[in-house]
């Protein structure tokens, strides 16, 4: 039987009960949480299939540390949304930088696409929006010692640094996950003024700047890389009204290249 190793001896003996009798489905190898096909809608489905089952696994243990997992409704595995809070008096306050401003309604509107197999969204006890990655094995990946360097106090401190928020670290058996705040992506919602649009380049140009300085190279900068302190309707598109010379930026879900020597 395997022994799942945890701080605490007590959640060692459950999780490695809880791993017998799931025949643990959770993988340690970080490549099985990549995708080998995604043309191949067959091998597509299995594959998230199995890393979903992974997460419901570990649902639990994320509760145990303050985060409720979103939920899939079947047989629509792609879509998932927040669960029912479990403090529903904090659920509707507004959230406080680094988390976004929410501005949508029903949580049916907070819907959340499942197209990372290493990325799950959840609540915490207050009523956040967060998403949960995984980035690391037992060997210290690029990604984790980079996310690490550029949430320490001393880095965050550089006004040029729109890069993601760290909350949170959480080791289970050797995987290393982070709890980061759930930002909608930047470009998604329409610009009002020419202003606003030379903020937002500022802020990425700067975040380069920064980046570079330190050696390290993003190497996809995408729109589903970018982040603004919005959680919108998912449902609507090109929304007015979401930005202004204050509204904050960031760059997220990395692929990193460390070009330290």
């Amino acid at each position: 039987m395997r022994v799942i190793r945890l701080d605490s001896i007590s959640e060692r003996i459950f999780w490695t009960i809880r791993a017998w009798l799931w025949g643990y489905p959770v993988p340690v190898d970080l490549e099985k949480w990549n995708l080998t096909d995604s043309d191949d809608m067959d091998v597509y489905g299995k594959e998230v299939r199995t890393i979903q089952h992974a997460w419901k696994f570990l649902e639990p243990f994320f509760a145990s540390r303050g985060y409720t997992l979103y939920q899939n409704q079947e047989p629509d595995i792609f879509t998932l949304l927040p669960s029912p809070n479990p403090l529903p008096s904090k659920a509707h306050l507004e959230p406080s930088y680094p988390f976004a401003r929410r501005m949508y309604k029903e949580d049916k509107e907070a819907q959340f696409g499942f197209t990372s197999l290493r990325v799950w969204p959840a609540r915490d006890n207050a009523g956040r929006d967060v998403v949960i990655k995984l980035v690391s094995g037992d060997t210290p990946s690029s990604e984790l010692r980079i996310l690490q360097h550029l949430n320490t106090k001393e880095t965050r401190s550089d006004p040029r640094n729109h890069s993601i928020h760290v909350l949170q670290y959480i080791s289970f058996d050797g995987l290393v996950f982070v709890v980061m705040p759930r930002w909608d992506p930047a470009f998604t919602h329409d610009f009002g003024t020419v202003a606003e649009l030379v903020h937002l380049t500022k802020c990425f140009l700067e975040v380069f700047d920064l980046l570079h300085e330190h050696r390290i190279a993003h190497c996809d900068f995408l729109e589903q890389n970018t982040g603004i302190n919005v959680i919108a309707d998912t449902r609507a598109r090109r929304l007015k009204g979401m930005r202004d010379l204050s509204t904050q930026y960031y760059l997220r879900f990395w692929v990193f290249v460390d070009l330290s020597p």
